[in-house]
């Protein structure tokens, strides 16, 4: 399984065939921590702007928080590469992959436009595959964690003996694993801080520990102050980095998370997720995780750990036209570290 490895040579690539992003609508905090939404315009091949808090110095730079409706879907064409987290539900048309710098968090369902359809069984996987080449195809790599659901609810997480946190742990699920280098930047694999120092190359395979970045925090603030000698209450928002950032989380405001899952926690505190469709690949360095519906997952799903808790069914319809070939899609190769290389050339005449 190759590694999604240090991201300029994909955004040469995708400069390179004119990737773009656009439609749909993005998410951002205005100045009193309040969510507003609009339009996302259009983002040709790389996008490594302010985040959605608006502060180009704190941790979101290079983030984007998305959502495509019915009437107005994210349109993707070839591979598109954002710097840090995306941030992503609705609907989508086009063909082309997303490239995370870090985590792609998938808020609510994801659902194609013009689908591809895929019978059961196949008596004429060719004539199938003809027929779906045009229909739409979305990729979701990330060189970090694909996390699914509000983890902002403590019922996300639940329990360490029984919870999702378990299956987050190393252990039986989780095993330690070998990082590529460039992931350094978002803290893998940070072996020595967590005690694991057999080998300092290797994850220590505990994904809700903190990766030792920050991630933009709302905090708002009560208190009495005097105004023309009258004695007032004033409540001040702060927009801040907070270095409390652990691998499943991102490094978005968590209200932005809040404010586009459906999610909730029963009076139990029981976690009651709301997605029910993915579609798209989906594919990334290390862990997907999270919590699901009574879902569908039309494409594909690789990693090198799986932590997903699901309601009732979990249905995975494997994309066909990854048989012949991501590239042909996507625009790019899982591994564009390791470009074709030319051996030899020479230029023949007609008559040969």
């Amino acid at each position: 399984m190759p590694y999604i490895s240090a991201l300029d040579s994909y955004v040469a690539y995708a400069q390179e065939v004119d990737g773009t992003l656009k439609g749909g609508v993005s998410y951002k905090l205005d100045a009193n921590g309040n969510v507003t939404q609009s339009p996302l315009g259009t983002i040709n091949a790389h996008y490594n702007g302010v985040g959605p808090s608006g502060d180009a110095n704190l941790s979101d730079k290079g983030a984007l928080v998305l959502e495509g409706t019915a009437a107005n879907p994210i349109e993707i064409k070839g591979p598109v590469v954002i710097d840090s987290d995306v941030v992503i539900r609705g609907y989508v048309k086009g063909q082309g992959t997303i490239y995370s710098g870090r985590n792609i968090h998938i808020v609510g369902s994801i659902q194609y436009v013009d689908p591809p359809s895929w019978s059961h069984p196949d008596r004429n996987p060719k004539n199938t595959e003809a027929i779906n080449a045009e229909k739409n195809f979305l990729g979701l790599a990330a060189k970090g964690n694909i996390v699914m659901g509000d983890y902002t609810l403590s019922s996300w997480l639940g329990s360490s003996s029984s919870g999702l946190q378990y299956y987050m742990k190393n252990g039986p699920y989780v095993q330690q694993y070998i990082c590529d280098a460039s992931d350094n930047t978002i803290g893998y694999p940070r072996t020595i801080e967590y005690g694991w120092t057999s080998n300092e190359s290797r994850f220590c395979g505990d994904y809700t520990q903190k990766d030792g970045g920050k991630k933009v925090d709302v905090s708002t603030k009560t208190e009495y102050v005097y105004e023309n000698g009258r004695r007032v209450q004033k409540t001040t928002t702060t927009i801040s980095d907070k270095q409390e950032r652990r691998y499943y989380q991102s490094v978005c405001a968590e209200k932005l998370i809040q404010h586009l899952c459906a999610d909730s926690q029963s009076s139990r505190g029981a976690y009651q997720p709301t997605i029910t469709r993915i579609d798209a690949v989906m594919y990334n360095n290390h862990g997907i995780i999270g919590h699901i519906g009574n879902c569908t997952i039309n494409g594909s799903l690789v990693c090198r750990n799986e932590a997903m808790i699901y309601e009732g069914a979990l249905k995975i319809n494997w994309d066909h036209r990854l048989y012949s070939g991501i590239k042909g899609i996507t625009g790019l190769p899982m591994d564009a570290s390791q470009p074709p290389k030319t051996l030899s050339w020479r230029e023949i005449s007609n008559n040969d």
